[in-house]
Order: structure tokens, then sequence, then C-alpha cells
């Protein structure tokens, strides 16, 4: 599993900037910044500004664990507030394969109601044909 120290040095060497240049654009003399990424000791604040620098989303300093992470966010409470977190690939093959067990048995249940209609339907179209019958050769 690759660091944020790693992943920095990585860009650095990747874009070709050189250390200084970066130090300078977080705030940073060029020797803290060396001690910074020796210790990998970043704050977050200084991790955002140098994934804009590089122009790569802040989700790529992020453990390589979660890359195989969905983001999903969750809504709580009446005030809908918003918590963001990351839900694994087989969480989320599991909550489809739920969701779709879930629409297949809501079309089943209709189609039992469905059938159930057509079973009454039938039941009375066959008394009504019965009674129309009687009341033909009651008439003849």
């Amino acid at each position: 599993m690759s660091t944020v120290a790693e992943k920095i040095k990585k860009l650095i060497n990747e874009n070709d900037v050189k250390k200084t240049l970066l130090a300078e654009a977080v705030g940073f003399s060029r020797h803290g910044f060396d001690y910074a990424l020796a210790k990998n000791t970043f704050q977050f604040d200084t991790v955002v500004i140098i994934s804009n620098f590089f122009k790569v989303p802040i989700s790529y300093f992020l453990p390589d664990d979660n890359k195989n992470h969905t983001k999903k966010n969750y809504h709580i409470g009446d005030n809908s507030q918003v918590i963001t977190g990351y839900v694994s690939e087989s969480e989320v093959a599991y909550n489809t394969q739920n969701n779709e067990v879930e629409i297949l048995r809501e079309k089943i249940k209709n189609l039992e109601e469905i059938s159930q209609v057509y079973k009454e339907t039938m039941n009375f179209l066959k008394s009504e044909n019965q009674r129309l019958q009687k009341e033909l050769i009651k008439k003849q």
C-alpha cells in the first residue's frame, strides 16, 4: 500500500516538478517539505492543495484498498444530512442483487394480484354465462 508521501513523490517524478516549486505552492520551505515527505506527515489541507496542483482527485491519495470501493452518500435524519462513505464492490454487488430480488418479489406479487383478478373475472363471466343461458332457455 502506498503512503501519501509515496504518491506525492510519484507525482513529482511523473510530472517532472521541482520539489522547491511544490513546496512553495503548499507554503512549505524546501527543508520542511522534505521532512514531511520523509515522515509522511501531510495535513489534509496540504494534500488538497497538492491534488489541485497536479490536477488529480483527492481520492488519488486514499489508501489503495479503497480503489475498489464505490462512493456512497447516506441521508441521515429529517434534515437530510449527507454522510459520505465507501462501499466495497462486493457490498455493491450484494446490495444490487438484493435490490433485484426485491424487485422480482414485487413483480411476482403484482402478477399474483393480476392472476387473482383474472380468476375472479373468469368466475364472474362463467356464472354470468350460465345465468344468461338459463334465461335464454326460459325464453324459448
